[in-house]
């Protein structure tokens, strides 16, 4: 096997491994929607390990910023019965902003669209501390399975150098 072959193998085991990994840990924990899990573990890995790693700091402060951005604008103007567009609109005006100079930070407008049109009833907090528990809890499987599959490459590198 040669090393194209051999690292285009490591990636497959990778997503593969994140993904469903991801997956079955969210549903023994009890996570609410799991399957925002498994997408994040598959959305962080990337063809080499520094993009991996960007990708997951990005994907967790980006996560963060859209739980922020949506939790405080209902805060501020929900209780007075603002719509749920109004308050989308307002998240996703400041996350814009933001994604306009850190384009990085992209995710942080998916969150809070998320977590404001979600149609489950529940309090705004307890959604956003939800899904970014979902989100960062597969993004850093994700990572896990990127650092593991770029190590277990290394060695065999070695050994078949050696």
């Amino acid at each position: 096997m040669n090393d194209k072959t051999l690292h285009s193998a490591l990636f497959v085991f990778r997503c593969v491994g994140a993904g469903t990994s991801a997956l079955a840990l969210a549903s023994a924990l009890g996570m609410e929607y799991p399957v925002w899990s498994a997408m994040s573990a598959l959305i962080v890995s990337q063809e080499k390990l520094d993009q991996t790693k960007a990708s997951v700091l990005s994907r967790i402060l980006g996560t963060i910023i859209g739980i922020g951005a949506a939790c405080a604008v209902n805060l501020a103007i929900g209780r007075y019965g603002a719509s749920n567009y109004l308050q989308m609109a307002i998240a996703l005006a400041f996350c814009a902003m933001l994604v306009h100079r850190f384009p990085q930070l992209r995710v942080s407008m998916w969150t809070c669209a998320l977590i404001l049109a979600s149609p489950s009833g529940a309090p705004t907090t307890t959604i956003g501390l939800n899904r970014g528990e979902e989100v960062i809890f597969g993004t850093l499987v994700g990572g896990l399975f990127h650092a593991m599959a770029e190590g277990a490459l290394r060695l065999i590198v070695r050994r078949r150098a050696a």
